[in-house]
């Protein structure tokens, strides 16, 4: 289950070379951490739409220390966090005004990161669960959908990998 990450380390290490150091593997983490306190500042926006609500998740988003440790762990814990975060923004946000392009963002965040950490499997259960009530509630069955998508994409691509890497040995 992380082929998904072991793809990634050999895009980084085919682009700048095998000699790398650790670094290289961290800095994308670093990258990615950024990415989810905006990401969970954009979603508290989404859903309070109070400044306040948003002002409190930066500051305790700031002196949360915990993520910031975690960026020398090259496990794709980071890297799949920011990937889960941002479909789960695009999520509500194809929730709350069904455009197709917020789907289409989710489907393939959520697949990524479900690739580059299966852990991540849970954030996809809580999606569909999210979307299969948003059907529930308002009828809009375009989520059902969007939730089977999510499913065959994030399985789909896991499949594709462990295929191309069976392929190779």
């Amino acid at each position: 289950f992380q082929l998904g990450y072991v793809l990634f380390a050999e895009i980084l290490y085919r682009v700048f070379g095998v000699g790398s150091s650790d670094v290289l593997f961290q800095i994308p983490n670093v990258i990615a951490l950024a990415f989810v306190y905006v990401g969970m500042g954009m979603i508290a926006k989404r859903l309070f739409d109070r400044k306040s609500v948003t002002n409190l998740t930066a500051i305790i988003l700031t002196v949360c220390f915990q993520p910031m440790f975690m960026t020398t762990f090259t496990y794709g814990i980071i890297l799949g966090l920011a990937f889960a975060i941002w479909s789960v923004y695009h999520t509500i946000r194809f929730m709350q005004d069904s455009k197709i392009k917020n789907a289409v963002f989710a489907v393939i965040l959520i697949a990524v990161s479900v690739l580059l950490k299966y852990n991540y499997m849970i954030v996809l259960a809580s999606i569909c669960i999210a979307l299969i009530l948003h059907v529930i509630d308002k009828k809009k069955f375009l989520a059902l959908a969007v939730a089977a998508l999510m499913i065959l994409c994030s399985v789909g691509l896991q499949k594709a990998v462990i295929a191309s890497y069976s392929a190779r040995s």
